[in-house]
């Protein structure tokens, strides 16, 4: 055995091994092929792969490494599609409209400013539109009143008329049963409706 070497810096330790084989000269090759694979140290050649910091980089390419036709399919692979919204339809509303004035003879015996005289329980627009109702179907021969017809009845005795909608009212006589509707637009004063302005003239 070889004379171990002593190192300075510490200690190396040498060991040399003594193999003794027999056979023929294909078997020892292969036994010393072996040997000599198990002895000698595999090395790994690692390939890095360097790039120049001054040297321009292509105008298609990104630091990453990634052309833009690459960028672009990938923003449309992640690219979310969102659906807007549908507007809602706005709903339509009803614009009410000034009735019109219309020609009758308001002063003939029974006036209307008598009739409402005989009257005095009447106060709100419902009542007050049962009164004129009643006055045209009784002295003026009309059944079926429109707003035109009320808004003339309040001009006439002078009742207020700042009324957004004349129409809302004859339709919540008609809810109450009070009245009932003829043509378009026309409402008749029934046996209820009259029967409450009967009351209200008795102070009931």
């Amino acid at each position: 055995m070889a004379k171990q070497p002593v190192s300075k810096g510490g200690v190396t330790k040498v060991r040399f091994m003594l193999l003794e084989a027999e056979g023929n000269e294909a078997d020892l090759a292969q036994i010393f092929s072996a040997i000599q694979s198990a002895v000698k140290p595999s090395t790994t050649i690692i390939q890095q792969r360097l790039t120049s910091v001054n040297a321009p980089q292509s105008a298609l390419t990104d630091s990453s490494g990634e052309t833009d036709d690459e960028i672009a399919e990938a923003m449309d692979a992640d690219e979310v599609i969102t659906e807007q919204p549908k507007r809602a339809k706005a709903k339509s509303v009803r614009k009410p409209v000034t009735p019109e004035v219309l020609e009758f003879d308001f002063e003939a015996d029974l006036s209307l400013a008598d009739f409402a005289n005989r009257h005095p329980g009447v106060d709100s627009d419902a009542e007050k539109y049962l009164l004129i109702a009643a006055w045209f179907k009784e002295h003026r021969d009309t059944a079926a009143v429109t707003t035109s017809h009320i808004y003339t009845g309040y001009r006439t005795l002078n009742w207020s008329t700042s009324i957004e909608d004349f129409g809302g009212t004859l339709r919540y006589l008609k809810s109450q049963r009070f009245m009932s509707s003829g043509n378009r637009g026309e409402y008749l004063i029934n046996h209820l409706g009259l029967g409450r302005l009967k009351k209200l003239a008795n102070g009931e």
